[in-house]
């Protein structure tokens, strides 16, 4: 029988980069060195990663390592970031893509790099114009729902959920600790070289 999976939250706002790591991705880029951690404990269990976002870019801060030549843009740029602190074996088993991307595919490993309020629902300032397509606020929040949904269900056995901070999650992640049995904890030990 396989091992059951395993679900984490993790939120930057916990996360404290050693000395070694500020001196690398510099003071102000806490997301690198977390989501490298992050990274890092799915490859060292034998899987490969897929980063997923809402958008294509991330929300943080970072100290890219190099400019790509203009050639990689917004998450893939990210992407690159990460993969260029990797032994060049490993580079090839970490992707990122956006959750709209990611339909239908699955990987073994999954990290949501942008589960906050801002993200999930998005709902633009101007959504009641929308109404002239008979477009509802509560429609609108049924499809934000579901993009959600499918980031949380690309993972065949380990998925992080990564936000800024408890107070900043998505609000449907409170939905679903209170609608299911399963158990999501917060990654305690992303301050640790690993987050098991």
């Amino acid at each position: 029988q396989a091992p059951l999976g395993w679900v984490r939250t993790a939120h930057l706002s916990e996360f404290t980069p050693s000395h070694a790591e500020s001196a690398r991705h510099g003071k102000n880029d806490w997301a690198t060195p977390a989501v490298l951690r992050l990274v890092k404990h799915a490859l060292d269990s034998g899987t490969n990663v897929v980063m997923l976002a809402r958008r294509n870019e991330v929300p943080w801060q970072v100290n890219y390592a190099r400019d790509l030549n203009g050639h990689v843009r917004g998450l893939e740029r990210f992407a690159e970031h990460i993969r260029s602190f990797l032994p060049k074996g490993d580079r090839r088993r970490v992707t990122a893509s956006t959750v709209h991307k990611y339909k239908g595919l699955e990987q073994k490993a999954v990290v949501v790099l942008d589960a906050d309020q801002s993200c999930y629902p998005l709902i633009h300032q101007n959504w009641t114009f929308l109404r002239v397509f008979g477009d509802r606020l509560e429609r609108i929040e049924e499809e934000e729902r579901r993009l959600l949904y499918v980031a949380l269900t690309r993972s065949s056995h380990s998925l992080v959920i990564l936000s800024d901070s408890p107070e900043r999650e998505s609000c449907y992640l409170n939905e679903i600790r209170a609608h299911t049995r399963l158990e999501i904890g917060r990654a305690h030990r992303l301050n640790s070289s690993h987050t098991d």
